[in-house]
């Protein structure tokens, strides 16, 4: 076996910086406008104090699981004059995770040169091979794929989440009478907070939605739309597993938590 020497992505995409730009700066300021135009404005008590320590944990877990899911996506090792012998024997080392790989061909990529596994495909911003990829998202400049799937949920989930308390928490603080004599800087920023929990929360759950069915169906986004049908001879994976495929091994309460998990045993072969 020989190994190529690229295995680097290229995440110098203007649009994909730009992105990672416009989250962190949506997210600061959602942040600083929260507490300081809804929760500090008026009244402080232990509610709000609860609030507060709830909209920062979930702050350190989107910056954390953004920051994961802009690491390595799981990027194929190039190789050649590769044994399919040998290929056969590592894509079915686990029985209760595969549906017969042996069913779905190895191919060629014509950019790297190089054979690869199934449902493995170049990525033409990163211009490299990533292993199970799904999509290449702009939002972390980077390509969703085996090793990064799972914090790109979570990002997504956590998003998600903070709108939900953000918009809640907005429309509990104008209930209350003591905020009814509100300031127009104030009202200013809670209705840019609204339209930007609105507009974010809206796209993140959208988002989410089409990768539970990416996970529910498994059938990666770019397979679907390259029209591409795996072949199944077998009885299809357990929906439960292919989660645990993607969110890893072991308690499901680590699915929430941006750790690495043990995955599919089978990836570690053709992950660099």
């Amino acid at each position: 076996m020989m190994t190529f020497k690229r295995t680097i992505q290229d995440k110098n995409d203007a649009c994909g910086i730009l992105c990672i730009a416009i989250v962190y700066l949506a997210l600061f300021y959602s942040d600083y406008a929260f507490l300081r135009y809804v929760i500090f404005y008026v009244d402080f008590n232990i509610l709000k104090c609860l609030v507060v320590v709830l909209y920062e944990t979930i702050i350190v877990f989107i910056f954390w699981s953004h920051w994961r899911a802009c690491g390595d996506p799981g990027v194929w090792k190039p190789m050649h004059n590769l044994d399919f012998s040998s290929t056969d024997r590592l894509m079915n080392e686990d029985k209760d995770d595969v549906e017969n790989d042996k069913s779905e061909n190895w191919s060629i990529c014509k950019h790297c040169e190089t054979y690869r596994p199934p449902r493995t495909h170049h990525c033409s911003v990163c211009r490299i091979c990533i292993v199970n990829m799904d999509h290449h998202c702009p939002w972390v400049n980077n390509c969703i794929g085996a090793k990064n799937q799972k914090f790109f949920l979570q990002f997504l989930f956590y998003v998600g989440v903070l709108c939900v308390v953000t918009l809640i928490s907005i429309f509990f603080e104008f209930l209350d009478v003591n905020s009814q004599n509100t300031s127009h800087i104030r009202a200013l920023h809670c209705i840019i907070l609204l339209v930007e929990s609105l507009l974010f929360g809206i796209f993140v759950i959208a988002v989410f939605t089409d990768q539970l069915h990416v996970l529910r169906t498994d059938e990666s986004t770019i397979d679907r739309y390259k029209n591409i049908r795996r072949k199944r001879v077998q009885v299809p994976k357990k929906q439960k597993n292919t989660f645990r495929d993607v969110c890893g091994r072991g308690s499901m309460v680590l699915w929430l938590i941006p750790i690495n998990t043990r995955f599919n045993k089978r990836l570690d072969n053709f992950i660099v």
